[in-house]
């Protein structure tokens, strides 16, 4: 429908254009055998357009630009993409599994660590690597200067826990030396404790139970 300056008028819709809700005239309509015979004849000999197809596209578009390494990096970025969505989720799942298991836990990593005793000392050597990085030291120079800030913190607190007082066998880092591996070595981070109170700051009291 035009207007009277010959434009087409905003929201009109033909009497034929399709309507929701609007019920086809030839539904419920029966063909006869006859009909169908027909309809059946005329269509002998033509092929299908779909015939030999997949789908509309026989090929994805990206199919053959992505490599196999990239499709897979792809899935591990949003495997990490969801683990970082519902990481709390993640965490309060894993800790109270672990409460309820820790014996089973303890066993299985031990058995584990036993068996495995090269995968051990990699990520042993990896996180001293990661330690030793912002002193620019390798793995044994790190351990070696790690055991004499261990002496000192213990000298200075006179070999005793001090949370209880009891004798000290290890020397804590105050702010974790996995976060920040740039403290590892100050004096100031650190404090001596017997493995009671160490692992109570860990959260390993129900597990040494």
């Amino acid at each position: 429908m035009r207007n009277s300056k010959g434009r087409f008028v905003k929201g009109y819709l033909p009497e034929t254009a399709f309507k929701i809700g609007h019920i086809s005239t030839r539904k419920g309509i029966i063909l006869s055998e006859e009909t169908k015979k027909k309809i059946s004849e005329s269509k002998k000999g033509s092929t299908p357009w779909n015939k030999n197809k997949k789908g509309l596209i026989p090929e994805p578009w990206n199919k053959l630009q992505i490599s196999d390494e990239e499709r897979e990096l792809r899935k591990k970025q949003q495997k990490q993409k969801e683990y970082q969505k519902h990481k709390e989720k993640y965490k309060k799942y894993k800790n109270e599994y672990y409460q309820k298991n820790r014996i089973h836990y303890l066993q299985k990593n031990a058995e584990w660590q036993l068996n495995n005793q090269q995968k051990v000392f990699q990520i042993k050597l990896n996180h001293l690597k990661k330690c030793g990085f912002p002193f620019k030291l390798d793995p044994s120079a790190y351990g070696f200067a790690i055991m004499e800030w261990s002496k000192i913190i213990k000298s200075r607190d006179s070999h005793t826990c001090q949370n209880c007082s009891s004798p000290a066998q290890i020397s804590h880092h105050i702010i974790h030396k996995s976060k920040y591996p740039a403290l590892s070595l100050n004096i100031n981070n650190g404090i001596a404790l017997c493995k009671k109170c160490h692992n109570e700051v860990h959260g390993w009291k129900l597990a040494q139970a």
